[in-house]
């Protein structure tokens, strides 16, 4: 399996880039010499509150990970799209859900029973 990183492909473009292209006879340029570049410093003006607030009084956000089948993947991002919204949007609704109808979260319970039989 070959290396997919971002460091690999650069690396490679450089070897690539070093070599005579054999069909045209050309030799590669000679390396620039190297000097200091003098670069001006980038100021970036960021806002003081983050850019989507938790909807939590006082609360921050936690980030988790949740590994699903392409099919599902699809599904969910189809839907997201289909609502106008994001898959997290749909993904917090139903974990709102979850947590705020007993009737929804006794049907969760009876799935995960079933799945694991």
């Amino acid at each position: 399996m070959s290396d997919r990183r971002p460091s690999s492909y650069a690396r490679r473009l450089g070897q690539v880039a070093g070599k005579a292209r054999p069909d045209t006879g050309i030799e590669p340029a000679p390396p620039a010499p190297e000097e200091p570049l003098s670069i001006p410093p980038v100021v970036v003006d960021r806002p003081s509150s983050p850019a989507r607030p938790s909807r939590r009084r006082g609360g921050q956000r936690v980030r988790i990970t949740v590994d699903l089948d392409r099919d599902k993947h699809r599904g969910l991002r189809l839907f997201a799209v289909e609502a106008d919204t994001d898959a997290s949007e749909v993904v917090r609704l139903l974990i709102d859900r979850l947590l705020r109808d007993p009737g929804f979260a006794e049907q969760v319970h009876q799935d995960l029973d079933e799945r694991s039989r």
